[in-house]
């Protein structure tokens, strides 16, 4: 900085986390809590999400807050998207069955053809 402005202003030093400490944080208490939060602790399955993925919400997402508010929403984006691809797999999955159901229903009824006029 220019020295004769360094003279009169007052440099004030902000306390913010690191990113490793972000990446601790990420890994020891948000993921585990949105573990748990989302339910997948109650259904013994865990989302596993890689270092190098929480290093690059890190590096290009929240790189330049102090906390980690930003990260959770981050990493609450990617729970969210999980669940609901896994929702809608489970649809797929129920419509299927649904559609085998009614085609044994219609077997057993000896009705080959089903059609609307």
């Amino acid at each position: 900085m220019l020295q004769p402005l360094v003279d009169r202003i007052e440099i004030i030093h902000v306390p913010a986390y690191l990113p490793i400490e972000k990446f601790g944080i990420a890994k020891e208490y948000l993921i585990p809590n949105l573990d748990a939060e989302y339910g997948f602790k109650n259904v013994n399955e865990h989302v596993k999400i890689t270092d190098a993925a929480i290093w690059a919400m890190i590096v290009n997402y929240c790189g330049y807050e102090a906390g980690v508010r930003n990260l959770k929403k981050c990493l609450d984006r990617v729970f969210w998207k999980i669940v609901a691809k896994l929702e809608e797999k489970h649809n797929i999955e129920i419509e299927k069955a649904w559609k085998e159901a009614i085609i044994k229903i219609l077997e057993a009824w000896d009705i080959k053809d089903v059609t609307a006029d």
